[in-house]
């Protein structure tokens, strides 16, 4: 497939864009791994994968949360890459390295998105595991091609089987009042498992993100009814 042409303003300025690839790079350092990083064409625009693992073992497709990139693998991907063939999806118009052309506006489309992601790897069918949005991406990609999925493992997914409670948008809000580094301080470990996330690497390229790029998420998770 041709490469499309990139044409959506994922940062607010080439200062903020090389201040997040910095940021992504300093997680991606964790990665303790051998791994490639792969340039993958798509109708929607150019996805970048990180992959890992032994090249004939069995793919395993990871989607990440949303607002923070692939590297959040990092902690797993020793273990994962152990029996399977890893590859670590920057979703498409959300953080990370992927550029869009124009980004997936409903659920069809981000299943198209991933249908071309497959096949440009080479992958006809896989176990896909998600986390969060990813984990929205990971069941929604499953209804709309379960020819290509052999196992789905669904993380804390956001939005498809309950909507999500109040209290989540009275914290979402609250961070309206604070500054950009208070408010992810306060919202990453209630949403985390670990209470020292809030001072990770990660956490870093995520406020690198919201202070210099422009998320471009093409749908809001909902509830799945059928």
């Amino acid at each position: 497939m041709t490469l499309a042409r990139a044409s959506t303003a994922l940062f607010k300025s080439p200062e903020g864009e090389a201040t997040y690839h910095a940021a992504y790079d300093k997680v991606l350092a964790l990665w303790d791994v051998p791994y490639e990083c792969l340039r993958v064409a798509t109708q929607f625009g150019t996805t970048h994968v990180i992959a890992s693992g032994p090249t004939a073992a069995p793919p395993l497709v990871l989607l990440h949360g949303i607002a923070i990139s692939s590297t959040m693998w990092y902690p797993n991907i020793a273990d994962l890459s152990r029996d399977f063939r890893t590859f670590a999806v920057d979703v498409m118009g959300d953080a990370g390295k992927s550029v869009p052309s124009h980004r997936p506006k409903n659920r069809a489309e981000h299943a198209q998105w991933l249908v071309d992601v497959f096949n440009e790897l080479h992958i006809e069918q896989a176990d896909v595991a998600g986390l969060s949005y990813g984990g929205f991406l990971t069941l929604n990609f499953a209804l709309q091609a379960p020819d290509r999925v052999k196992r789905i493992v669904l993380l804390a997914p956001a939005g498809c089987f309950v909507r999500f409670r109040l209290a989540f948008w009275f914290r979402m809000a609250s961070g309206m009042f604070l500054s950009p580094r208070a408010a992810f301080k306060s919202l990453i470990p209630w949403i985390s498992a670990r209470k020292d996330a809030a001072e990770s690497l990660v956490f870093e390229q995520m406020l690198v993100n919201w202070l210099f790029g422009r998320a471009q998420w093409g749908v809001w998770p909902r509830v799945f009814t059928g």
